[in-house]
């Protein structure tokens, strides 16, 4: 198996588009997976598989700041998810040849952008909300 993965983020983005390229040689599809690692004292925890929203906000750790992290998988199907081996994850396929699209990213409280894990939520369900909606231009002539 091969894989290429490209890495981009747009300015003032909290999220960067990760695109990975991959060959192999499964009869079918090959499973793959996505995820974040959890801490061991529980956090606030998102899995929304119709949304393809995983997320979730760290618990306090000391006055560091607490952290949000996130991943949201642009598809029009449900993405199946667990929680495993301390892990948020995303269950995901991919056709030799075909391209895997999802983007990740995190916020830092301590920012001032993102204070909480409510407004990361919402923050979150924007994103994923555009990235299935995007805006369409056409020229007139």
């Amino acid at each position: 198996m091969t894989e290429t993965k490209t890495i981009s983020l747009d300015a003032g983005a909290q999220l960067s588009k990760i695109r990975v390229h991959v060959v192999h040689t499964a009869p079918k599809t090959l499973p793959m997976v996505a995820g974040i690692t959890l801490r061991p004292t529980p956090g606030m925890l998102k899995m929304d598989e119709e949304k393809g929203i995983l997320s979730y906000w760290e618990p306090q750790h000391g006055n560091d700041g607490t952290l949000g992290v996130a991943c949201i998988f642009s598809t029009s199907d449900p993405v199946p998810m667990l929680q495993k081996y301390q892990h948020g994850l995303a269950r995901l396929s991919v056709k030799s040849g075909d391209d895997l699209v999802y983007y990740t990213g995190g916020a830092w409280d301590k920012a001032g952008l993102i204070t909480s894990g409510e407004v990361w939520v919402t923050y979150l369900e924007q994103q994923a909300a555009q990235l299935r909606n995007p805006v369409n231009i056409t020229a007139e002539k």
